[in-house]
């Protein structure tokens, strides 16, 4: 065994000591406290995820437009977690990118996450949790201030955490006497002389493959590549050296994927120069918050570094401790983002804007905001022009700067739309037989319109013909669903149409060769009128009455409901469809048209009506209720 090396953790009381001379030279945040909060709006984003708009009047006269997304505890189909950009320690993005990325992965609403390093630039500035594993590590001396930054945690039951924190890593190797070795920091840059806050006498850093780019490896430095290390915010884990480098001049390395790595330089080298390759090395985190409870940082699933603690344990923080945390902008009014908790578990994700007649909050006239609005945890994240919120991948306030580049985002993730079902148990593989449209081949619903015609439902505009792009009035629809109807009934045990039915409406000419789809439809229920006795058969059917249409008639000729559908979308809220919709879209019947967006009251086209009845009849034929032709 080689000689014992021990090199001693940064002194706690010293640095506590410091903090408290320093925040008595610092003077407390100008502070309004909220006049009135109104809500100017109010509504459902997706399933028990609300949206709200609310506009202050300060006590000063000054008027504050918030935005509030609301994400209660018990919402088991909506998760909420932050995102690195372009999922890498090192990398910007804006938020409007940001967000449409991750639509694909199912994020509903999002908002800008906290502070970054600039150099290497995107390094979350603290502690980063992301899916359990530690990115980003230590918040404290970031700022050139002993006191740590703020950082908001969510645990493993969801119960969101806030206070000041520090990280603590350290290095064991029993066989080289070395035991309780500090790390400097995880995935962080090697700090140069011409740092702002600290001269490069050596450090001991520990890189893995979320770093994202190459680490700068300096002459005379030792560098020994490990297991992958998928740190927690406690706990020990162990890695064997897998390889030792030595390099003899200055170059850039990139840390394999599913490896770490630990880099000594300067002052620091000899600590790693014993180690050989094979040798079982130990790392272990403890996350220590300033107001004590460190149990209550154990094991965290996520963490986001803040710029600001605003509110903990329903206490708001002083005007002093929030400068404290060197954040800039803290006295000035300016837009605002952050992440905040109820007593009852209800997560807020809030905005507040400096543009369009809202004049932005301090730093401690926003904690005072957050608390009106229940919340007994709460932490700013980066602000000014870096506030920005999303709903489904669009902007929803007003950003002052909707270009600048974020490191990370908190983002609610919801299940994506259920993906259209194929109909290959309706049509034959390979195509009906009776494709026959010249004007069909440039669509993507071109063989359910061959199918629709092999079904009897449609001949065409000519023998030709199809028309695709057109839209469908509301006495065209009436003849598509009746021949639908009664090709479904006729070759299984669906329940029929009535053979002759009175034509209650006026509007309806005897003459309009609809005239009898549409009477046999209304006398089923299946369709209804303007009013008692107007129809308005030449007015084009939406994208939302499609789907109440084809659910009517689905739930006719089976005579039972179909399944209940979960929320799907988030701009058929204030639709009378919305039930239709979801039913169909969680049969595969009815699709979007990206993200989580319907657009119910666009006409729907020829062709997009081909494939809605097409999936309904895929989905009968499934259920043993009809047969293809």
């Amino acid at each position: 065994m080689g000689p014992m090396v021990r090199r001693a953790l940064v002194p706690r009381r010293v640095l506590l000591l410091v903090v408290t001379a320093m925040l008595a030279a610092v003077l407390p945040l100008p502070a309004a406290e909220a006049q009135t909060i109104s809500s100017s709006s109010t509504g459902r984003v997706l399933g028990d995820l609300q949206v709200e708009r609310h506009e202050i009047q300060m006590a000063d006269g000054r008027r504050v437009r918030s935005d509030v997304l609301r994400l209660p505890r018990d919402a088991p189909e909506l998760e909420l977690r932050p995102r690195l950009a372009r999922n890498t320690a090192v990398s910007l993005q804006p938020m409007a990118a940001f967000s449409a990325a991750e639509l694909a992965r199912g994020a509903v609403v999002g908002i800008n996450g906290g502070y970054w390093l600039s150099r290497p630039t995107g390094v979350p500035n603290g502690l980063y949790i992301e899916r359990d594993r530690m990115v980003g590590a230590d918040s404290s001396l970031r700022s050139g201030l002993p006191a740590g930054r703020a950082v908001a945690g969510i645990r493993q039951d969801g119960t969101l955490v806030a206070d000041r924190i520090r990280v603590a890593l350290t290095l064991d190797v029993p066989l080289a006497g070395i035991v309780d070795v500090a790390i400097d920091e995880l995935n962080r840059q090697v700090r140069t002389d011409g740092d702002r806050t600290h001269a490069s006498s050596g450090e001991l850093l520990l890189f893995d493959g979320r770093y994202g780019t190459s680490i700068e490896v300096r002459a005379g430095s030792t560098l020994l590549v490990l297991d992958d290390l998928p740190l927690r915010s406690s706990g020990t884990l162990t890695a064997i050296v897998r390889e030792r480098r030595a390099p003899t001049t200055d170059s850039r390395w990139t840390v394999p994927e599913g490896t770490s790595a630990l880099l000594a330089y300067g002052t620091s080298k000899p600590l790693l120069d014993g180690i050989p390759e094979g040798t079982q090395v130990q790392i272990t985190t403890r996350v220590e918050p300033f107001g004590g409870g460190a149990e209550a940082w154990q094991d965290l699933r996520s963490s986001v570094p803040g710029a600001g603690l605003l509110i903990r344990d329903g206490r708001i923080s002083s005007g002093t401790a929030m400068s404290s945390e060197g954040v800039d902008h803290a006295s000035n009014r300016r837009a605002r983002t952050a992440i905040g908790q109820t007593t009852d578990g209800t997560t807020l994700l809030v905005t507040v804007d400096e543009r369009g007649g809202s004049t932005g909050v301090t730093l401690f006239e926003f904690a005072q905001v957050m608390q009106r609005f229940g919340a007994v945890n709460a932490v700013a994240m980066d602000g000014g022009g870096s506030t920005h919120m999303t709903i489904d991948g669009r902007t929803h306030n007003q950003p002052s700067d909707p270009n600048r580049g974020q490191s990370s985002a908190w983002f609610v993730y919801a299940p994506t739309p259920p993906p259209s079902r194929d109909i290959l148990g309706a049509c034959p593989d390979g195509g009906a037989p009776s494709g026959s449209f010249d004007d069909t081949t440039a669509t993507v619903h071109a063989g359910a319109i061959d199918c629709l015609s092999w079904w009897g439902v449609t001949s065409g505009i000519t023998l030709t013909s199809y028309a695709p792009a057109d839209g469908v009035t509301r006495d065209q629809m009436a003849s598509f669903l009746a021949r639908w109807i009664d090709g479904v009934a006729d070759r299984g045990d669906g329940r029929p149409l009535l053979a002759d039915a009175s034509l209650p409406f006026d509007d309806v000419r005897a003459g309009n060769v609809h005239a009898t789809a549409i009477a046999r439809l209304s006398a089923a229920g299946i369709i209804q009128g303007r009013s008692a006795t107007i129809y308005d058969p030449g007015a084009p059917v939406t994208r939302a009455e499609t789907a109440t249409l084809l659910r009517r008639s689905t739930e006719y000729v089976q005579d039972a409901p179909l399944p209940v559908g979960r929320d799907t979308f988030t701009d058929d809220n204030a639709s009378v469809h919305e039930d239709s919709i979801d039913r169909l879209s969680n049969l595969g019947i009815v699709g979007g048209t990206g993200g989580f967006t319907y657009r119910p009251n666009d006409p729907v086209s020829r062709a997009a009506m081909a494939s809605m009845v097409m999936r309904s009849s895929d989905w009968l034929v499934e259920e043993g209720r009809t047969t293809p032709p």
